[in-house]
Formats: structure tokens, sequence, C-alpha cells
């Protein structure tokens, strides 16, 4: 136990799936989660009257920033794109019996959207927020339909605040002078169809007449 309570949730997981006994000895033991807790938060100390599924909650909670979220407090990472990336993973981690905190969580994920500006004054990338939405979408046992529409709504007024992209600006093509149709170089005539037929006959009967000679001559 003291050794699993050093290694990530992950590890602790694949450790007590080895078999039923494990399991129960390990993911349901209460003293695994109180070190897990210890680890996010080394000055707590009010641990000891919770079961173990109460501490997998709180760790759940506090792990994935549900918590910041429900306090109606802003995440913080290093810029708003990963912002966005950390509420999206807090709300998959939300569970059906989260449901009564998704009032205040909602309220939190619309006050992130619509600050997801960039220091040049855009919007971060569209795909972020509305990963972000579908997210929400996805989790229909815990957010209602009202909800998931009040943050498209937010999405929709920070588009709309955001300055349109610049487009790239295209050289001027230079300006060829007009030449009127009597100085323009008129093509010569194509000869008339009767006239080439009448030519490469002419051609074709002198080419016969070179080749019978030729042969007929005596050799030198």
């Amino acid at each position: 136990m003291q050794v699993l309570g050093m290694s990530t949730v992950k590890d602790c997981l694949s450790v007590a799936l080895s078999n039923r006994w494990t399991y129960r000895e390990i993911w349901e033991d209460s003293r695994l989660w109180q070190s897990l807790l210890t680890g996010l938060n080394a000055q707590r100390q009010d641990l000891g009257n919770l079961s173990a599924l109460q501490l997998q909650d709180k760790f759940r909670w506090e792990h994935f920033g549900i918590d910041i979220l429900a306090s109606g407090k802003q995440l913080v990472a290093s810029n708003k794109r990963a912002v966005l990336q950390k509420a999206e993973r807090a709300v998959r981690a939300m569970l059906p019996k989260d449901a009564a905190a998704a009032e205040p969580v909602t309220t939190a994920l619309g006050a992130i959207i619509s600050n997801a500006i960039e220091q040049s004054g855009r919007a971060v990338p569209e795909q972020c927020t509305k990963s972000l939405i579908s997210a929400v979408t996805s989790q229909h046992e815990v957010f209602t339909m009202e909800q998931s529409l009040d943050l498209v709504s937010v999405h929709h007024q920070l588009i709309a605040r955001s300055p349109p992209p610049r487009q790239a600006q295209q050289k001027p093509r230079p300006v060829r002078p007009q030449v009127s149709p009597a100085v323009r170089k008129q093509k010569p005539p194509n000869p008339p169809a009767a006239f080439n037929d009448e030519v490469f006959g002419r051609l074709s009967f002198m080419l016969n007449d070179v080749a019978s000679e030729m042969a007929c001559a005596p050799a030198a």
C-alpha cells in the first residue's frame, strides 16, 4: 500500500485488476485513496471519516478539476486553449451522480468560453470550443439540453466579438495597354480544304514518278 501510494492511479488500477482479492484489498481500500489525496494536498486533515467510495469521488473531483468548476472558479493553464482542454477533461470525468453540480459547472464553462480570446484579440480556434460543447452534449445524464444551448449561445457571441481573419492581399495585376483591332496583327487566312487536297495530290504523283525512275534506272 505504501508503494502504490507513490504510484499513479493507472498503475494502482492495473494491479487491482489482477484478481478479485487485489481489487477488494487495493481499489476498495480507503487507505489508498487517503494516500492519493494527500499527494494532491499534503495539508488536508478531513479524510478520516470518509468511506472508500466517497474518497474516490473526492479524488476524481480534485484530480480532474471538477471541484474548481463547481465552485465557480477559473481553471489555470498556460494559455486559453489549454484551459478549454482542461475543462473538457473535467466534463468527461463527470458521472451521472454529479448532475447536482451541473448548473454551477455550466456557468463556469460559459465564462471560460467567453474569455477564450488570444492575445491577438482573436478567438481561439473554433474546434477547441466546439469540442468542449460536444463533451457537454455527450453527458446527457449530467447536463440538460438547455445548459448545452446556453454554451452554444456563448460560443456564437464569442465568434461575433472576434475580428474576422485577415485576408491575404493580392498583388495588383499589371494593366495591359489596350490595342485597337485595326493594329492587331491579323493571322493569314487558312487555305481552303480543296487547295490542300490539290497540293498534296500533286506531291504524291511527283514522288511516285521519282520512285519509278529510280527503280527502272540501271545500276551504276
